[in-house]
């Protein structure tokens, strides 16, 4: 609070220790923005259950460095079993009936096959006969039409050999389609095991990549529902920072460029990679990316204060930003006298903003103090008198 003694004379009275007082300086303006946030991963992933189960074992604590491949979690599922067991007796059963539907068209084409070649050895027998009767009818030795007996006789095993031939071919045919219905079968019914199969392996939850648990959600004996969240895991080497700026100070911020990060410990060099395109609570999400190895004990969620560079104004003058300043405004300021005993309301142009300081276009001359404390309250005041 300022404190004050009004006087006969109308000319209020302000402690000057209650007030902070700043001198305007001529040079080049350092603008920057300044926020406040933390260390956040670039990299963050979210493992999650792929099947339903109950949580048996718990294989990491949060802070575990993990490789891929590596168990989180056991989970148990009766359900799943029994369908892997159904689905692997079900597949045998099925390759059994593959291999004595197999053996049984193997035989049947045995036998056609046989019922071809006794065709054949009947029309070869009866055609050599044929062919040494035509001589002896030619000559008489035998009547006319025992020649013509033999000749139909072979005609008609003819006719047999290619009956035959057509039902082996038709035979082969069904029995091709009818192994490959069967084998259709073994492969959909290998598919589903192995559908199963895979479900049962899911019930062991492994890190898909190298990382830090930075959380775990699941406890032992909770019952999971697929989609459920169960690790979060991080990469603690590549680390970022995501700071909040004002929205009236965001407006310039541009990939690109340099930052400087404060650990409570040491500074840290970095650039600007992401500025967020939507104001939130009146602030604008920016995020940093490290241009120098991050040092030892740097977590994510550790607080951090940053600076942007956001220009050089050269030869200018500017001041530690009034309260309830905004940039491109103009407005009134306490400006002090020479031997700092009084203050009297300036008007004062000011140009652009950095988070602390503000530049100064009219009204201020190098040197000039002025008061930075709020003091609307006395602006009714022409002057002021300050009190040791």
């Amino acid at each position: 609070m300022v404190a004050y003694l009004q006087l006969a004379d109308a000319v209020p009275f302000v402690a000057k220790d209650t007030l902070i007082v700043d001198k305007v300086e001529q040079g080049d303006f350092h603008r920057k923005v300044r926020g406040t946030g933390v260390f956040a991963p670039r990299e963050v992933t979210w493992v999650t259950s792929e099947v339903d189960g109950i949580v048996e074992k718990v294989f990491v604590k949060p802070g575990n460095t993990i490789e891929p491949g590596e168990p989180l979690l056991q989970l148990f599922n009766r359900q799943l079993l029994q369908k892997v067991e159904e689905a692997s007796l079900e597949l045998n059963v099925t390759k059994d009936e593959l291999t004595v539907l197999r053996g049984k068209l193997t035989s049947e084409r045995l036998n056609q096959e046989s019922a071809l070649a006794q065709a054949k050895t009947a029309y070869l027998s009866n055609k050599l006969q044929m062919d040494s009767e035509a001589e002896l009818a030619k000559i008489n030795i035998i009547p006319r039409v025992v020649f013509e007996r033999t000749q139909l006789k072979v005609k008609q095993d003819k006719f047999v050999v290619k009956l035959e031939e057509t039902k082996l071919a038709k035979l082969q045919d069904s029995f091709d389609a009818q192994i490959r219905a069967q084998e259709a079968k073994v492969a959909l019914l290998d598919n589903v095991l192995t559908a199963r199969q895979k479900d049962v392996n899911s019930l062991l939850i492994v890190a898909d990549r190298k990382g830090v648990v930075q959380e775990l959600t699941a406890l032992k004996g909770q019952n999971l529902l697929m989609g459920s969240d169960v690790a979060r895991i991080v990469n603690m080497q590549d680390l970022i920072v995501e700071i909040q700026v004002p929205e009236a100070l965001g407006r310039e911020l541009q990939i690109g460029q340099q930052a400087k990060v404060d650990t409570r410990s040491e500074w840290l060099s970095g650039k600007v990679i992401r500025v967020d395109p939507k104001v939130t609570n009146g602030t604008i999400q920016v995020d940093i990316a490290m241009t120098e190895p991050l040092p030892a004990g740097v977590r994510p969620d550790l607080s951090v204060d940053a600076e942007i560079a956001v220009e050089t104004l050269q030869n200018v003058l500017f001041v530690k930003k009034p309260a309830a300043t905004a940039p491109g405004s103009s407005g009134f300021v306490f400006k002090l006298n020479k031997n700092g005993h009084r203050a009297a309301r300036t008007q004062v142009q000011f140009g652009k903003a950095s988070s602390s300081a503000i530049q100064v276009l009219e009204g201020l001359q190098p040197g000039d103090q002025i008061i930075l404390t709020d003091m609307a309250q006395w602006f009714d005041n022409i002057e002021l008198k300050l009190t040791e």
